[in-house]
């Protein structure tokens, strides 16, 4: 798994710089899925609090599975969190961006996706907050990620499931 992470990761980042002119070149080239797969999307969100020792940003993973991984990303947050709830609510937010456009991907390409994405996480105050509009008085410095998330809870685009850190695979 940890190769085709790699690949895809090398891909998705030739098609940023390639654009079309790439998929044109590799149209013979695809990835495989058997007839009686579900194609439904799962995702595992995550954040490392203060995680850079030097400015103490933390550090958004997720990783998006349709079968096998199709979209993954490690990345140091813009800001510094007040907490680990925060960190992970901005997390949420990221992943939550990601899946959105990969339903959208998936419409176009005529792959139904009715039901919500599990979205999994392991910080049980994130996911409270982003599905309770009334703790939004706690979280006024980071509503728009909290609004965000808790849209795409209400219209059934995600649904936020708590799983452990372990269970995730990313600590």
């Amino acid at each position: 798994m940890p190769q085709l992470l790699f690949i895809l990761d090398i891909y998705f980042a030739c098609y940023a710089t390639c654009g079309r002119h790439h998929l044109k070149e590799t149209s013979s080239q695809s990835l495989l899925y058997a007839h009686d797969s579900l194609l439904q999307l799962h995702a595992y969100s995550d954040s490392t609090w203060v995680s850079d020792p030097i400015d103490r940003c933390s550090i958004t993973r997720y990783c998006i599975l349709l079968g096998s991984s199709i979209a993954w990303k490690s990345k140091k947050q813009a800001a510094v969190s007040h907490s680990s709830t925060e960190a992970e609510l901005r997390a949420l937010a990221t992943t939550t961006t990601e899946i959105v456009w990969l339903r959208w991907l998936l419409a176009n390409l005529g792959i139904s996706c009715d039901a919500a994405t599990p979205l999994l996480c392991d910080n049980r105050g994130a996911i409270q907050i982003a599905n309770d509009p009334v703790k939004h008085e706690l979280t006024k410095h980071i509503d728009v990620d909290v609004f965000f998330t808790r849209s795409h809870c209400h219209q059934k685009t995600i649904s936020l499931k708590h799983k452990l850190g372990r269970s995730i695979g990313f600590t």
